[in-house]
């Protein structure tokens, strides 16, 4: 199989970055096509709140809480924390800490979870967070893990927790906004959840492949409607047909001309040759002339003889 990779299209140093990032998927070394994901509406009022995790340790050791946005800052939760607004906070009682800066190229980034399945979805990264307690005075990252998932699920404590190592810290969260636009999303349901979202190498994009005896571009038609689609797809005329169409006519149209050249043709020579022969009979050549000379000389001499 073609080796399939990806890199990330950013924007200028030092803006903010965009909720949808996009990718540039390449298989091989010629063909190349784009993965682009929305994760916009994940995104809070920065005034309102933001989403709330558990830490995944034991709460005996580790009481810690997580506030978080997506694409976004997320006020303060409690009076504790340095900063007022942040991308990421993690805070107990008695302290908080920031796990990110702010949402700009500079300390936030978008990347596939993997590069060779550009459809399993995308992970957000924080970095400049808080050095406090770290090794080295090492920034606190926060990456947040959006897996593709077909059915909408809601981040909360329960299904959702904070991992950390050595000051950088993980969850993974699975949504339908991890998946990318190409893959028809209704009700919050990737490919009407009678399929799954793939990258397709023949169109170059990512596409529903639908659970046998499902159809459709988003896998929500079955048995006759997939027939009458097809049907209608048949029966319908696309940009090819019409330059096939085209191409036809265009044909007919010089095997007509040519046609009617051809016997154009064909009746000049038959005049060409009328003409020739009737200017033959109107002016005879000079052999004709010497054998009238001939004939008159020779009666003549019989007509002297005679006299």
């Amino acid at each position: 199989t073609t080796a399939i990779w990806a890199v990330a299209l950013m924007a200028a140093s030092g803006r903010a970055i965009s909720c949808r990032p996009e990718f540039r998927v390449f298989e091989g070394t010629k063909k190349e096509g784009n993965v682009i994901f929305d994760l916009s509406p994940l995104r809070m009022d920065p005034n309102v709140g933001g989403y709330t995790f558990q830490d995944v340790g034991d709460p005996k050791v580790r009481d810690y809480m997580y506030k978080i946005n997506v694409c976004g800052l997320t006020r303060h939760p409690n009076g504790n924390c340095t900063e007022e607004f942040s991308v990421a906070y993690q805070y107990e009682p008695g302290g908080c800490l920031s796990l990110g800066r702010d949402f700009t190229d500079q300390y936030a980034s978008f990347e596939l979870l993997d590069p060779r399945l550009p459809t399993r979805g995308v992970a957000l990264k924080y970095t400049g967070g808080d050095s406090k307690y770290c090794k080295g005075k090492k920034n606190r990252t926060m990456t947040i893990r959006f897996v593709c998932e077909n059915r909408e699920h809601k981040m909360d404590p329960i299904r959702s927790a904070v991992s950390e190592l050595d000051c950088d810290y993980f969850i993974t969260v699975k949504t339908p906004h991890a998946c990318p636009i190409d893959c028809d999303r209704k009700s919050s349901k990737v490919c009407g959840e009678k399929g799954f979202c793939a990258y397709d190498t023949d169109k170059l994009a990512p596409a529903c492949f639908c659970d046998s005896g499902w159809h459709g571009e988003g896998c929500m038609l079955t048995g006759e409607d997939g027939d009458k689609t097809s049907m209608d797809n048949s029966n319908a005329c696309d940009g090819v047909c019409i330059a096939l169409i085209f191409v036809f006519l265009l044909l007919i149209g010089l095997l007509v001309a040519g046609v009617f050249v051809l016997i154009r043709v064909r009746k000049m020579n038959e005049l060409n040759i009328r003409f020739a022969a009737l200017a033959e009979d109107l002016n005879p050549g000079d052999e004709a002339f010497e054998l009238q000379e001939e004939s008159a000389e020779r009666i003549a001499e019989e007509f002297e003889g005679l006299t």
